[in-house]
Formats: C-alpha cells, sequence, structure tokens
C-alpha cells in the first residue's frame, strides 16, 4: 500500500464545500480524486495552529470530512498531522487534544497519528490511551521515552519502531531491553550516532533477535554517507546527519 498516492490537505475546506475546488490542494495523483475511479487513498491532514484559527476546528467539519471522503473516494487510511510553524514556542493543548480525539472517534479507517511538541505534557499520554493506532510521536527529553513505550505496548500490538537517539544511555539501553524482551517486531529502526554510550553492536545483538525473520532489522550508525553494507541477512545503513535534539518513536500498522 505504500506505493499509493498521497494527498496533502492543506485546505480541508475544499473537500467539505465543495470537491471541485481541490485545486487548492497539492497532490501527486489528480486521478485519486476522480470519483468514478474509487481508488484507495492516503490523505495527509494538518492541524496547523495559527493565531487566527485551525482550518478544522469544529467537530461538524470533522463530521463532514470523514462522510464525504470516505464515502466518495473509498479513502485506505489517514495520517493525522498536528503541525506547529514554531515547534519551541507552540504547545499541544487541550483543545487541540479534544479536535483529534473527536477526528480520530469517527474515523473507521487505519489512522496514523503524527504529534510534533517540544513540550512534555500530560495530554500526550491521554491521546495515546485514546487512540487506537498511532503513528509517531516527537518526545524531546528522553525521560518521557520509557512511559511513553510503555503505555504504546500496553495500548496496542506494536508492530515496527522507528527510535531516533541522539546518545543511548545505559539507563535506556536497559529501558529498550525490558521493552524487546516481550515484543516482537515486524521491522525496527533505529538511528544511533558513532559516539553513543551505548556501542552499536550491543544495540544490533539486542534487536536482531526481536524482528520478524521475513523482515528487516535497519541500524543507522556511522559517519553521513550512502555507504551500506551486509550483516547477517539484515541491511546496515548509513544515514546523513540529523537533529540530535529530537527523539522519534513511530509505531506503524499494515
Amino acid at each position: 500500500m505504500d506505493s499509493l498516492p498521497y494527498v496533502f490537505i492543506k485546505k480541508v475546506d475544499a473537500l467539505i464545500d465543495d470537491i471541485s475546488e481541490l485545486s487548492l490542494l497539492w497532490n501527486i495523483d489528480q486521478n485519486i480524486l476522480d470519483r468514478k475511479s474509487k481508488k484507495p487513498a492516503k490523505l495527509y491532514l494538518f492541524f496547523f495552529k495559527t493565531s487566527h484559527k485551525y482550518l478544522i476546528e469544529s467537530e461538524s467539519a470533522i463530521l463532514q470530512l470523514n462522510q464525504k471522503t470516505f464515502a466518495e473516494y473509498e479513502v485506505e487510511s489517514i495520517w493525522v498531522d498536528y503541525f506547529m510553524f514554531s515547534r519551541s514556542s507552540q504547545k499541544l493543548e487541550p483543545e487541540d487534544v479534544k479536535v483529534l480525539e473527536m477526528f480520530i472517534a469517527q474515523t473507521r479507517k487505519h489512522v496514523r497519528l503524527l504529534i510534533e511538541s517540544m513540550d512534555t505534557n500530560p495530554f500526550i499520554r491521554n491521546l495515546l490511551s485514546f487512540v487506537p493506532r498511532f503513528g509517531s510521536i516527537y518526545i524531546p527529553r528522553f525521560s518521557t521515552l520509557g512511559e511513553t513505550l510503555t503505555h504504546a505496548v500496553q495500548a496496542m500490538q506494536v508492530q515496527s519502531i522507528d527510535i531516533r537517539i541522539a546518545h543511548v544511555t545505559e539507563e535506556i539501553y536497559f529501558m529498550l531491553c525490558a521493552l524487546t524482551s516481550s515484543v516482537t517486531f515486524k521491522r525496527i529502526n533505529l538511528l544511533v550516532p558513532k559516539d553513543s554510550p551505548v556501542a552499536y553492536d550491543r544495540l544490533y545483538r539486542l534487536f536482531c533477535t526481536k524482528v520478524e525473520e521475513s523482515e528487516k532489522l535497519y541500524l543507522y550508525h556511522g559517519k553521513p554517507g550512502p555507504i551500506e553494507s551486509r550483516f547477517c541477512g539484515m541491511r546496515i545503513q548509513r544515514e546523513p546527519a540529523y537533529d540530535p535534539c529530537r527523539l522519534c518513536l513511530l509505531v506503524d500498522w499494515y
């Protein structure tokens, strides 16, 4: 399903009020919006927080979006993306969570939820316990990682995980050991810098037995560059530099 075209919704009023106004949207494949073709689609839904309003700001708008989109275009899945222009100052407020919960509660399809927030407020935990499936969460402080992973594992079946960590400390390593002791992942992506306190080979040995044999384990390690090598039948790939101030937990469902 990953080969399906995407539609990035930057103005959902077009879907709600007049389907002919879809020129306001940026999309890869215009045919995806043809009612007659009935092609499954994946939608990115953006919550833009500005000084004026949310693009989707009412329960009725959310309900209308679901009814029209799912009924007329056979949408296969939706990615809910809470996007903030100023990540250093914006916070995930209670009203944000309410809007997201309302949307997800009315959605009968596969949902991946992406939240970016530079604060560690309690609403993230509430959202994790509410959402039947969540996609990814960005966490700036390592102290919340174990708690968030625990909630994710308890709330749903975790099939794959993507962790980006600036420095894997012993504390984080043992937390990952506890997580993997009870979960077999479909896929694991782990980004580890060269100077990580916990050696790369220790992490590889930890995760390589926790991935289904038919799938792959991706461990990103080393200096920037496209160099790839093979080890134990699983690909080890070196990736370019990344933002070391942000930690990413990604859980996928298929």
